[in-house]
């Protein structure tokens, strides 16, 4: 991913967080500093199963939160948190994405 793409993300991220249109560079470091106080639970790899085909793969622990984050955002019907995951898998891990979500 780009450099420029990254920084529109995480812009767009920044926004969600603050619900505001323009994010100055205090919201982007904010923003940013709050991204970095999250942790991911998972320690270890864990086997994902695809709900409708039934097919599993192992996930490391960062896949594994992504995963999570897409199920959660397609429970909500939250578009751009589904887009993001899914272009996350498509350039991270694509056989975890040719597997659980294409």
């Amino acid at each position: 991913m780009k450099q420029e793409e990254l920084e529109e993300i995480r812009k767009q991220l920044c926004q969600e967080i603050f619900g505001k249109d323009n994010v100055t560079e205090e919201d982007l470091t904010l923003s940013a500093q709050l991204v970095e106080e999250l942790s991911i639970g998972y320690t270890q790899s864990e086997f994902v199963r695809n709900p409708y085909s039934g097919e599993g793969i192992i996930l490391d622990p960062v896949a594994v939160a992504i995963y999570d984050y897409l199920k959660g955002c397609e429970m909500a019907n939250y578009l751009i948190g589904i887009t993001q995951a899914k272009d996350w898998f498509r350039i991270n891990r694509f056989r975890a994405y040719r597997v659980l979500v294409d």
